[in-house]
């Protein structure tokens, strides 16, 4: 195998860094319903579930306060809102990464990080082949010189 030069391992990284930014692309997926995520719905209640929040893709679905707690001083039913809320997010993140584990479609990290060691070596050895031939070429000029 010949020794790469730097245009190679750098063609070589800017794909791997594309693969890991863009997993629809890697896939071979060019459509956005193709590489979708799975659809959730996270859920939250605060004061006993007299307050519920509903989490759905990328806002809030639902929100319902019971008239019963209306009745409570600003502090609790302010405490009782941010508990809904934060649960409905709590649970909705939770079941998305359920999702996307059991659908299987996840970056192959382990792969792109061996790719990556095997560019950084590829690297190395082109700088080596590089600092090597400049070495070689101020030689020839000093025995000219001389």
């Amino acid at each position: 195998m010949s020794q790469p030069d730097f245009e190679d391992v750098l063609r070589r990284l800017q794909g791997h860094v594309d693969r890991a930014a863009d997993p629809a692309t890697a896939q071979g997926k060019t459509d956005p319903a193709e590489f979708a995520l799975p659809e959730v719905r996270g859920e939250g209640v605060g004061l006993n579930g007299k307050i519920r929040a509903v989490f759905e893709r990328d806002k809030f679905t639902e929100f319902t306060i019971e008239a019963r707690v209306m009745g409570r001083t600003n502090a609790e039913l302010s405490q009782g809102i941010l508990a809904a809320i934060n649960g409905a997010i709590e649970d909705h993140t939770r079941k998305l990464a359920e999702a996307v584990k059991e659908s299987g479609e996840q970056t192959e990290f382990a792969s792109l990080q061996a790719d990556l060691r095997d560019i950084q070596t590829q690297s190395l050895s082109a700088m080596k082949t590089y600092t090597d031939s400049m070495f070689d070429a101020l030689g020839q000029m000093k025995r000219l010189d001389t």
